[in-house]
This record gives C-alpha cells, structure tokens and sequence, in this order.
C-alpha cells in the first residue's frame, strides 16, 4: 500500500490544531508536570489544540462501546479514555511495560517474551485511531508520543486519514538484533512507516532508525 502525501513543508506553517497523544492525559496546570506536559502546554493554551490519553481509570466492560469523556479548558480540549481490565492487563501491563519498555531499553533480561499482548495492543491503538478520525479536520497535525502507539498511524492510514502524523519516542532505540527478541517484531516496527515523521530522544543513536528501516526492507524483499 502506498499513501501520497504532502510533505511537511510542502504544507507549509501549521495552520488546523495540534492533537497531542500520551499513554496518560496530561494535566497542563500541575506543579510536577512531566517533560511533555511543560514542553506542549504553552503550545496549546496559546494556539490551541486537542490532547488524548487514558485517564488512569479501569472501567467494567461495555460491549465495546468506544468510551470517551471530553472537557475543555480555554483553548485546550481534552478527550480521556478509561481501560477494561483487559486493555489494562493486555496492552498497558503485559505489552507495553512488559515487553516493549525493557525491549527499547535493552534490559530483554526483564522481559516475558511470551508472544501474547500484541493482538489487543493493536486492538488498544485502534481505539484511539477510531477515536480520532470522528473528530479530525483535515489540516489537523496528529502527535503521538512514545511505543504505546507504534501502530496507530498504521491504523489511521488504513481509516483513509491522510493528515500529517508524527511519532517521537521518549526512549532509546536498539540495535536492531536486539529487537528481533520480540516475537513479531518486524510486522510491528514496520507499523511506524506509516508515520510522516519518527524522532528519537537519544542523539548517538539518530542512525539506528535508518539502519532499522534497511533491515526490515531486506527481509520482506522490498
């Protein structure tokens, strides 16, 4: 599948809202704001924009239903999701933090390779995505952060949303021998071409990504 898309410059300055989304929701007015929050929030109180994330909250099950709370301050909309136990336990605890944070750290001495957590951390980023694409305009700039959303513009391509998507990890990113300890891994990192733009918190390790992209290309004959 190709997608064609403008590039970011050929866009030219931002010009719709910046939507921003985290594993946790923000709060843009705490003292202990992390990193992102104090980088982000002027952005968004002055310009405005959108941030998504999950509430910190696990809720019972409701037949799939796609749950969402919205509340707005000034110029700052934010939509929140709450987890089924199962998101919970699957995406968040097994997948993510089980397996990808020791992963991209390269601590595979405290991960459960286990093959399990993957189908409903894809199932998770589909969530945001059909989230998203109810409330995108089209020159909206969509902002993921970190590997809770390695697929989620692989499943915004696929909903036919043609915006601009960028992707930073907040964490280092390995050799990519060491990500081959992930079952998998090849279908999953693939998942991050289909953002417009991946950066990567470390700077000694800036040619990683390319070297990655060249490996998984080799292997798939393409």
């Amino acid at each position: 599948m190709q997608f064609h898309r403008c590039s970011w410059e050929q866009r030219g300055r931002m010009s719709g809202r910046l939507i921003v989304l985290s594993n946790r929701l923000a709060d843009l007015h705490t003292l202990d704001a992390g990193g992102l929050s104090v980088a982000l929030g002027k952005l968004l109180r002055e310009h405005g924009g959108l941030w998504l994330g999950w509430s910190g909250l696990i809720t019972a099950e409701t037949n799939g239903e796609n749950r969402v709370e919205r509340s707005i301050d000034g110029n700052v909309e934010y939509l929140c999701v709450n987890f089924s136990q199962k998101e919970h336990d699957g995406y968040y605890k097994n997948y993510a933090n089980g397996q990808l944070w020791p992963l991209l750290h390269q601590r595979v001495d405290l991960a459960e390779f286990d093959g399990s957590g993957e189908l409903i951390y894809r199932a998770v980023n589909k969530r945001f995505a059909d989230t998203l694409t109810s409330i995108l305009d089209d020159d909206d700039i969509v902002w993921a952060h970190d590997y809770y959303f390695i697929t989620l513009a692989e499943e915004l391509r696929a909903a036919g949303v043609m915006n601009r998507i960028g992707f930073f990890f907040h964490t280092p990113l390995p050799p990519s021998a060491t990500l081959a300890a992930l079952p998998n891994h090849e279908s999953l990192f693939s998942a991050l071409f289909a953002y417009d733009l991946v950066g990567i918190s470390v700077a000694r390790r800036e040619g990683k990504l390319l070297i990655l992209r060249s490996d998984l290309f080799w292997r798939q004959g393409c």
